[in-house]
């Protein structure tokens, strides 16, 4: 039985209501959405749908409904601890109590006070609450980690050397979306055991866990509905076929240019009389000139009429898009493709999907049952990207190889017309699609996946009998240790203390909590400046004396008994005598 799990929120909570009035775009057969329209300024309001974000937030959703530990403990970025607390307020569906830090405590013993079961951390932090976990917990709980994209370059360089580098154990787990991705994970811890290790006898290694687990969809929001209701309200014509592309527009992350030519060619053969490609989602920021260079060869094909722009959308017009279309289409060619979102929604809204035979959409997309993949072609051509990323970043090297992979454009054709043209089977893909995602993809079937695994790894951890935690071999230096030289004096065991009233607050008023508060959050402890003050009226007393006096005499509880010595020999209550 899980008594107390942490989770880690790292960023505030993208998800927003699905239940706001159904925006209707200004311009349909080729006209492009007015910036000043009603419908852009919504836009303009929405905070980005954008992959790894959406992915957290269903995540923490799907965790705080269908996980029951005995209570919950959420550790909150300060920057947005009152948005993610009423977040979680209206979003909690168990009578299980919560707790909520702010997430600086996780740099203080506060994780072993709450003696946890597991942590789960849904961001891919896993070797920072490994370190954490190391450095500040009497016991090694089990950190489950949910890795999300692999490919940018630091983490090769940073990332893995960390993980490696920190101690883990059998009941820890590194989560993957996919088989792919778990695949590249593997590969990626070894070469970073090699690159960075490779002459060193006993080099570190990671011992922990791969687990494969898909990425949840709430299949309740996204369902099938009323296609001619939905056309209506978003004024797109009920006999047209519509073909949807949601998603980043961007030449490194699904370049649309490829696949104008033959839609041409289909939207001249198709027997439909009128054909439509829309088009939403964010631009590239990284590559200003791709919209203006799409657009364009959008005109050169004679296209304006069948591919519409619609830019950016809300949450609430990305549910009823996909419940307004025919079929769904994404070419994905990015290696910062771990799974894909976008198809499962899709079929989770009964939608047939059209995509490219690659990483994540190899496991999401049923071949001939929910759609179609379409084969994809790459070659080795990174030999001289070694270090492209150092200088010029990931997302150069990422446009790069995006720009080297191709997808079989007469394949793709011939499916858009087999899909185009077949009702039949359009519709039996669309129930398959929704069984799939309610078995594979829900809340419910994922959250029986890690409730599962959580239980295991408990065992496991149990079954371990008594082990400490052992810190990692990658050691960090401490401050003190390279500016202690900066000051004139520095407080020493044999360093006598004494209250020293009349140069500040006054002992009582100094163990207050008014006289500690200098930031977003506490940084002293009151009842720690009252032990102190309390020893002291007794008498002056050294250093050495005072960490006598404690519990523990541990480096955190020495480290933390010296910043409330030294604030109050800042304030003047207390006055140090040097030997």
């Amino acid at each position: 039985m899980i008594r107390t799990a942490a989770l880690t929120i790292t960023a505030p909570p993208l998800r927003s209501s699905f239940s706001e009035p159904l925006p209707k775009p200004d311009g349909v057969l080729g006209r492009l959405i007015r910036r000043t329209s009603r419908l852009a300024q919504l836009r303009d309001s929405q905070p980005p749908i954008r992959g790894s974000g959406v992915a957290i937030d269903n995540l923490v959703h799907m965790m705080t409904r269908e996980l029951q530990p005995l209570q919950w403990m959420f550790y909150l970025p300060p920057q947005a601890e009152a948005a993610t607390r009423d977040w979680l307020a209206s979003s909690y569906h168990s009578s299980v109590p919560v707790n909520t830090s702010s997430f600086p405590a996780l740099a203080t013993d506060a994780i072993d006070d709450t003696a946890l079961d597991v942590w789960l951390d849904p961001g891919g932090a896993m070797p920072l609450c490994l370190r954490l976990r190391n450095s500040y917990s009497r016991e090694p709980y089990p950190v489950i980690s949910v890795q999300h994209t692999l490919s940018p370059h630091v983490l090769l360089a940073l990332y893995f050397p960390s993980l490696i580098s920190e101690t883990t154990y059998p009941w820890d787990t590194a989560i993957c979306s996919t088989k792919a991705s778990a695949t590249s994970f593997r590969s990626l811890l070894q070469c970073a055991r090699q690159t960075h290790f490779g002459d060193i006898g006993e080099a570190p290694n990671y011992r922990g866990r791969i687990e494969v687990i898909p990425l949840p969809v709430d299949t309740e929001t996204f369902a099938p509905g009323d296609r001619g209701l939905r056309r209506r309200a978003l004024h797109i014509p009920a006999e047209a076929f519509v073909i949807l592309y949601l998603g980043h527009v961007s030449p490194s992350k699904a370049d649309l240019r490829p696949f104008l030519a033959p839609l041409k060619e289909v939207v001249r053969n198709a027997k439909r009389k009128q054909v439509l490609f829309i088009v939403a989602g964010t631009s590239d920021s990284e590559n200003p000139e791709y919209d203006a260079c799409l657009r364009k060869r959008i005109a050169e094909e004679s296209l304006d009429q069948t591919v519409l722009m619609w830019g950016s959308v809300p949450a609430s017009e990305k549910l009823h898009l996909y419940q307004a279309a025919d079929v769904f289409f994404s070419p994905s060619d990015t290696l910062a493709e771990s799974f894909g979102l976008t198809p499962v929604e899709a079929m989770a809204c009964g939608v047939p999907q059209l995509v490219s035979d690659w990483d994540g959409y190899r496991e999401t997309v049923v071949q001939g049952q929910t759609g179609f993949r379409i084969d994809t072609i790459w070659a080795p051509c990174d030999g001289d990207l070694i270090s492209s990323g150092d200088v010029l970043g990931s997302a150069f090297d990422h446009l790069v190889l995006a720009q080297s992979v191709a997808v079989d454009l007469r394949q793709w054709k011939e499916r858009l017309l087999q899909l185009m043209e077949n009702a039949e089977l359009r519709m039996t893909m669309a129930e398959a699609s929704r069984r799939r995602a309610l078995e594979a993809y829900s809340y419910r079937a994922v959250g029986r996946l890690y409730s599962d695994l959580m239980e295991e790894l408990a065992l496991c951890r149990a079954n371990a009998g008594h082990t400490a935690c052992a810190p990692g071999q990658a050691r960090r230096a401490h401050y003190y240790d390279c500016f202690g030289h900066y000051a004139t004096l520095q407080l020493r065991e044999d360093t006598k203390l004494e209250i020293c009233d009349g140069l500040g607050p006054s002992a009582g008023d100094a163990a207050t909590r008014e006289w500690q508060v200098i930031g977003p959050r506490q940084t002293l402890d009151v009842r720690s400046l009252r032990s102190i003050l309390g020893l002291l009226e007794k008498g002056a007393m050294t250093v050495g004396e005072l960490y006598g006096s404690q519990e523990t005499a541990s480096a955190s509880a020495v480290a933390n008994m010296n910043r409330h010595i030294m604030w109050l020999i800042k304030f003047g209550i207390v006055k140090p005598t040097f030997q």
